[in-house]
């Protein structure tokens, strides 16, 4: 697959970044804690090797956001790219916020595209 990747700046300090059909916009996010659903969590880590709890170890501060638009999700989920000390790479994390919470649907390790697009 293809990616088209376009990044422009908005006034200070804002920025819009496009893959694909997602547009991030740069942004911050702040939660009072995380949940999610033990299978998901399970499946995922046995796919992608990465546990939903390093989410906690995250920058929230300057994240790259974009509403998960590929069906009608309620609540609505986000997709956000964000830097992970711990790790000391981008993640690429889907969730969903309800009431100060984030529950947690995926977190995976940012393709190159993604990595480059987070650090543009």
């Amino acid at each position: 697959m293809r990616y088209r990747i376009a990044c422009s700046t908005l006034g200070i300090n804002m920025r819009i970044a496009r893959i694909g059909k997602l547009t991030f916009r740069q942004t911050s996010e702040e939660f009072e804690g995380f949940d999610w659903n033990e299978p998901n969590r399970d499946r995922h880590f046995a796919k992608h090797g990465i546990d939903f709890p390093i989410v906690a170890e995250v920058d929230w501060s300057k994240i790259l956001k974009a509403p998960d638009t590929r069906k009608r999700y309620h609540p609505q989920r986000s997709v956000c790219l964000a830097f992970c000390p711990k790790l000391g790479r981008v993640l690429v994390i889907v969730y969903e916020k309800t009431d100060g919470v984030g529950t947690i649907i995926s977190v995976r390790l940012a393709n190159h595209v993604e990595e480059k697009l987070f650090h543009a």
